[in-house]
């Protein structure tokens, strides 16, 4: 009896020491799994190539010669001879203003004038034997002022016809058949569209890189797929102590008229290109007050893992951006998805982002 009773004690003694017993250990590789599970990422490879320089400005166009065209004299308006919105040629007559009066003073100084020639010519023909040399010389000064008040009338007449200085295109009319205008008033806008000026400010610093002659291309928001070219002609010698900029002006030919002026337009002016460069595209950037950071792909344990690097940036061309240190040419970084991503994270690459960039040109001065 006592015998049975150890034995089964012996046995349960057993059975908890096994319980107590830690499991065997399990081995199994889970990087399947978690690669499965990882942030889905857009990647694009480093490239290496020659990077353009550009300068980038927002400029205004405006017209080689535009003008209000105004009267010199006042006077009733007796003749509107133009058409608002059409081309004109230069010195064709726009306006026309009352000149009667000065019409009747030319006729009786014309009169006058017939008179003292004929007074002058015979005191010439009698001397010296019925005149003298003061009587000649005052014949003559009688004739010579009439000539001139005849001139001064002439040019009273010619003021009262408005012609276009320069040929062009007219705007709006502002003025009416038989109003009366003073000096100066404004009766059309006259403007040439055939060539026009872009002003725009670059920094100084730009000053060295800038000269006569240097071609630029512009865009406007009324034509966006078109680019326009101009070629620099002035440079203002001065720089703006306020806001430490040049202003340069650029002329180009407008033969469609497309542009006008006043629009805006966004100025580029391309400079020789750096050495070769490490470009990413701008979307792999992250920017904040920490410093500019991107996510390059790493593989480790298996697994295609991420690390932030923070990088210097250079110049930006297009939708690239120069990267001065911390990579590699063909190192790979994430273009889509950073939000979701920290150092050392497990992804995976879903967009094809990495095969098309593979295939571009090195040199990104083509692009």
């Amino acid at each position: 009896m006592k015998s049975r009773y150890w034995i089964a004690a012996g046995t349960s003694l057993s059975l908890l020491a096994m319980a107590l017993l830690p499991a065997p250990a399990v081995v199994a590789n889970d990087a399947p799994a978690a690669q499965a599970n990882a942030t889905p990422v857009a990647i694009a490879r480093v490239q290496s190539g020659p990077m353009p320089q550009v300068l980038s400005a927002v400029g205004t166009l405006e017209a080689v010669h535009q003008v209000n065209v105004s009267p010199e004299v006042g006077g009733r308006i007796t003749a509107l001879e133009f058409t608002a919105g059409k081309a004109v040629a230069a010195g064709q007559v726009l306006v026309k203003l009352n000149d009667a009066p000065e019409r009747g003073e030319l006729a009786k100084l014309q009169a006058q004038a017939k008179n003292a020639k004929l007074a002058l010519e015979r005191t010439r023909k009698v001397l010296p034997l019925a005149s003298t040399q003061a009587q000649l010389d005052q014949a003559q000064a009688n004739y010579d002022q009439l000539l001139g008040e005849i001139a001064q009338v002439q040019a009273q007449i010619a003021q009262k016809t408005i012609r276009a200085p320069f040929a062009g295109v007219l705007g709006i009319r502002k003025v009416n058949l038989g109003q009366y205008v003073s000096p100066g008033d404004s009766l059309v806008t006259l403007t040439e569209l055939s060539r026009l000026h872009v002003n725009f400010p670059l920094p100084e610093q730009s000053a060295a890189a800038l000269q006569a002659g240097q071609a630029i291309t512009l865009k406007v928001d009324a034509w966006p797929q078109q680019r326009f070219v101009a070629a620099v002609t002035t440079l203002e010698p001065q720089i703006d102590p306020g806001a430490r900029s040049m202003l340069v002006q650029a002329t180009l030919d407008n033969p469609d008229q497309q542009l006008k002026p006043g629009m805006f337009a966004n100025v580029s002016i391309e400079l020789p290109s750096h050495a070769d460069v490490l470009s990413v595209p701008e979307t792999a950037i992250s920017y904040s007050a920490y410093g500019n950071s991107l996510y390059v792909l790493r593989e480790k344990d298996g697994a295609l893992r991420v690390e932030q690097v923070f990088v210097k940036l250079g110049a930006r061309r297009d939708d690239r951006v120069v990267v001065l240190d911390a990579l590699t040419p063909g190192d790979r970084v994430v273009v889509s998805g950073q939000i979701r991503l920290s150092n050392g994270m497990p992804v995976r690459v879903t967009d094809d982002t990495l095969a098309a960039s593979t295939t571009r040109k090195p040199d990104l001065a083509q692009q």
